[in-house]
């Protein structure tokens, strides 16, 4: 019996789910079973664990990101334990496969091409992790920001097709959690308003409006949520000047002309990395600039080509708002990379010539599936991208585990496995002289160092530079309006010896002195009520353990 057209089409949908599925678990499940600690996420772990145990975030644990991350981490933790760090592994998996299946249906809805989408979705998962690294399956913000900012769009381009008004509701809701995770999502928020102006079924401005309204009402239902939330306890202007005064504008401490040549640079370093692909992503971009002017292109392919080129310009806007270009900020700009490097570069193959049209487009996707699988299985390091095959990953991390068991961490080991080394050795140092119901300080930018010790902060502050302003360049921050910024450096310092007088810690661990930020009350408090020790030279690390007589407990 023949099978009917719909379950054809499901069954070729489902097949492609697990195709999606199975290309991501191919890079992925090496790392699951490992507990990945970068810097960002343990900040999350921490500050969700505080949540768990009855704090609220900007008073008893104070971080310089939006709050839905905490949130979700510690919904993770209540239901997988506390400590059960692997399980955000998991659901940043689900994350990113949901992001493969966004940009999907997206270029459904936009009726690209079936192979074009195929292509499209594997150059998304091959580039993110080849690319990115360790940063491309770091549990980050930017994950789940990016998740709910294609979610928006997609909801946006839906509404134009079924003309009801609560997929814009929805879109701006979407986008209302995306910002809620991570702050440049509001760049994206320009391709909605684009996709209003190129798929509106009726041209005029009174319609115009009303969508951008009801995209607005959405995306304010959410923040005003939040902004209620903190107000009811009392430190809403705090989650306010965090989420945007002192987090938002940091990029505004560089110049747009010393942002731009370290965008030059990471650029250069890619292209001397992967020369081949970057090859084929500066011949789209101008093969979309001419396409874009010429007037014999289909209606329809204009307003493809327009929306990725918009798109993939604000993306690397966004990039670039605080001109630091760490990798995982990269995570917002591969989808729109991959659209606008494969859809000129096709639709440029196509008009090579319209009578072998099928054999330009094999050629063509054979060339782009021959670079990604020589990307993806070649081991690179090149200074920023630190890549490592899968297979080697398998083979690596087996025999780290079996060497450290349970104590051994992912991050930083994918990097340097003879500072992990010589971490092990701070770790059961400070677990000798820290017993578990006492605290730790960490001076620096080293809060991952919290959890390896399974230590509590001793202090609602993990990061130093909330309290200095010299975190990379926040400074200017604080001396850009200097009454308002003094005034709020004093109150974190004042909060911080708060906390550090109430209970002092029982150690402190001092990131590098030269690199650490200069705080003479800090110094005081230290040389009053603390004894130096030494461990390995080699350590980047001072420790003070706390004089007896100071001892509260």
């Amino acid at each position: 019996m023949a099978v009917s057209r719909d379950k054809k089409e499901l069954l070729y949908i489902g097949l492609f789910c697990l195709f999606v599925a199975g290309l991501w678990l191919l890079f992925y499940l090496p790392y699951i079973k490992q507990q990945i600690l970068g810097i960002d996420t343990a900040a999350y772990i921490i500050g969700a664990q505080k949540i768990l145990s009855g704090g609220v975030l900007y008073n008893d644990f104070i971080d310089n990101k939006p709050p839905l991350i905490f949130f979700l981490f510690a919904l993770v933790l209540k239901i997988f334990g506390r400590e059960n760090f692997i399980a955000l592994n998991c659901i940043t998996l689900c994350a990113l496969i949901s992001i493969s299946f966004c940009i999907a249906i997206i270029l459904s809805h936009l009726k690209v091409p079936w192979f074009q989408r195929v292509v499209i979705v594997c150059m998304h998962i091959v580039l993110h992790n080849v690319l990115l690294s360790h940063s491309a399956v770091e549990p980050n913000t930017e994950i789940f920001m990016t998740l709910f900012a294609l979610l928006g769009v997609y909801l946006s381009l839906r509404r134009t097709a079924e003309r009801k008004w609560g997929w814009v509701v929805a879109s701006g809701m979407s986008f209302g959690i995306a910002v809620g995770f991570k702050q440049p999502a509001v760049f994206m928020i320009i391709v909605v308003l684009t996709s209003f102006l190129l798929y509106g079924t009726d041209f005029k401005w009174g319609y115009i409006f009303k969508q951008s309204l009801c995209f607005c009402a959405g995306f304010f239902a959410v923040w005003s949520i939040l902004c209620i939330y903190f107000f009811s306890y009392g430190v809403g202007f705090r989650f306010l000047f965090i989420c945007f005064g002192f987090s938002f504008v940091y990029g505004s401490t560089m110049s747009f002309g010393t942002i731009l040549i370290r965008y030059a640079v990471m650029m250069i370093k890619f292209i001397k990395t992967y020369p081949f692909l970057f090859g084929i992503y500066c011949f789209s971009l101008l093969s979309s600039v001419y396409f874009l002017a010429r007037k014999d292109i289909p209606k329809n392919v204009w307003k493809i080509i327009a929306l990725f080129f918009l798109w993939h310009i604000l993306d690397t806007g966004a990039v670039m708002l605080g001109g630091l270009f760490f990798l995982h900020y990269f995570v917002q700009w591969i989808p729109s990379f991959v659209m606008i490097t494969s859809i000129p570069f096709f639709l440029f193959g196509e008009r090579l010539s319209s009578i072998n049209r099928k054999k330009v487009m094999a050629i063509m996707t054979g060339y782009l599936c021959i670079v990604m699988m020589y990307m993806a299985s070649v081991r690179c390091r090149s200074g920023i991208i630190n890549y490592t095959p899968p297979v080697s990953v398998y083979k690596d991390y087996r025999n780290y585990y079996e060497q450290y068991g349970s104590s051994f961490y992912a991050y930083p080991a994918s990097m340097w496995m003879s500072w992990f080394n010589m971490i092990s050795e701070l770790v059961q140092y400070t677990q000798h002289y820290v017993l578990p119901d006492q605290t730790l300080l960490v001076w620096g930018f080293r809060p991952e160092l919290y959890l390896m010790c399974r230590r509590q902060p001793a202090t609602r502050f993990i990061h130093t530079g909330m309290i200095t302003g010299d975190f990379l360049f926040m400074k200017n921050i604080y001396e850009s309006s200097p009454a308002k910024g003094e005034a709020t450096r004093k109150e974190f310092e004042r909060m911080l010896f708060d906390d550090l007088h109430t209970k002092p810690p029982h150690m402190v661990i001092v990131e590098d002195t030269k690199r650490s930020p200069d705080s003479k009350p800090f110094w005081d408090y230290i040389a009053l009520n603390f004894t130096k020790v030494y461990l390995n030279p080699q350590l980047p690390y001072e420790l003070y353990v706390l004089k007896p007589e100071r001892d509260k407990t």
